[in-house]
C-alpha cells in the first residue's frame, strides 16, 4: 500500500515524506529477514527470539507497550454460561491468574503484567485493579467456595 502526496490525506502540511510504502509480511521471520537486509526500515517484532536475534544483527529496538493479550469475558449476566452471572466467579478466575508467570514463560519475559485492557499511559488505566485482582489461588478457591463450587475428583 503506498501513501504518497497524490492520495488526496488532509493536511498535506504535515506530510513529512515523499511517499510511504506499508508492505504486510505472513509471519514475522519474514519481516525480520527483510529488516535484516535492509528492504524495509521498520517493522513490528514481538517474538522474543526475533527481538534477540534483530539486537544481534545489531538493528535498532524500540520498545512500546500497545500489545494486550488477555481473556475477556462478556457474558456477565450469564446467558451463555450461568456460572459467569455470579459476580464472585469472574473475580476468582482473574485470581487464578498467574499473570507474571505468563509474561516470563510464554513472553520470555518480553512484557509487563497487568490485570486490564489499558496500560498506564492510557487515562483509563486504574492502577488499583492490579492489586484488587491480583494472583492470589487461596482468594479464587475461597470465592468459588462462595459460590458454591466444590472440588470435584475429576477437577
Amino acid at each position: 500500500m503506498d501513501l504518497h502526496e497524490e492520495s488526496g490525506l488532509p493536511g498535506p502540511e504535515l506530510q513529512k515524506y515523499d511517499k510511504v510504502v506499508y508492505n504486510f509480511y505472513v509471519d514475522e521471520r519474514a519481516m525480520l529477514n527483510a529488516l535484516k537486509s535492509g528492504q524495509i526500515d521498520a517493522g513490528y517484532i514481538a517474538q522474543k527470539a526475533n527481538v534477540a536475534e534483530a539486537e544481534a544483527s545489531d538493528l535498532s529496538i524500540l520498545t512500546t507497550r500497545h500489545d494486550w493479550q488477555g481473556l475477556m469475558m462478556f457474558d456477565r449476566a450469564g446467558d451463555i454460561i450461568p456460572e459467569l452471572g455470579d459476580v464472585r466467579v469472574r473475580p476468582a478466575i482473574m485470581h487464578a491468574f498467574d499473570t507474571d508467570l505468563m509474561v516470563n514463560k510464554a513472553q520470555l519475559g518480553f512484557g509487563k503484567s497487568n490485570r486490564q485492557v489499558f496500560n498506564e499511559a492510557s487515562t483509563t488505566y486504574q492502577p488499583e485493579l492490579n492489586d484488587d485482582l491480583s494472583y492470589n489461588l487461596d482468594e479464587a478457591k475461597a470465592l468459588m467456595s462462595e459460590a458454591g463450587w466444590r472440588r470435584r475428583a475429576h477437577d
